[in-house]
């Protein structure tokens, strides 16, 4: 079975679930209009991740290699990749990498709101990055984050 998408503008994420194929299918896809990538795919070894409900929940690399093909003549890229279905009455879900749910941010923003001076202090994180830092690492090291007064 094949896919084709296409995105009207260059695109990076992706998150999608498939339903009803067969057990032992190859899954081909064709995503168009996707970003340049080509050495994070193709230089890297880059791969979307997969979970299949009930039989893998937790999500992991996909086992075969996806690769970015040149722009197109609209100057878009087009990412492939396959997938093989281990077992019918699945619903399988592929992304671009693991997605983070938003109520796992909730929990570690809570955790630093609990963790904070209890003296009036108010936690402000700066920029994506510091984000991106504070998720990874709230468990690691609390005291590298920044309270102001």
């Amino acid at each position: 079975m094949g896919a084709i998408a296409t995105s009207p503008s260059s695109s990076a994420w992706f998150f999608f679930s498939v339903r009803g194929a067969a057990a032992g299918e190859e899954l081909r896809f064709e995503l168009r209009g996707y970003s340049n990538q080509l050495t994070l795919f193709n230089k890297y070894d880059h791969r979307p991740v997969v979970r299949a409900i009930p039989l893998r929940p937790s999500f992991e690399r996909l086992r075969s290699p996806a690769a970015v093909l040149p722009p197109d003549a609209d100057a878009f890229h087009t990412l492939t990749f396959r997938h093989t279905v281990e077992a019918a009455e699945q619903t399988v879900f592929f992304a671009f990498t693991y997605p983070y749910p938003l109520e796992r941010v909730r929990n570690v923003l809570g955790a630093l709101e609990r963790a904070r001076p209890d003296n009036g202090a108010t936690l402000v994180v700066h920029g994506q990055h510091q984000l991106r830092g504070l998720v990874v690492g709230v468990a690691e090291n609390l005291a590298e984050y920044h309270y102001d007064h």
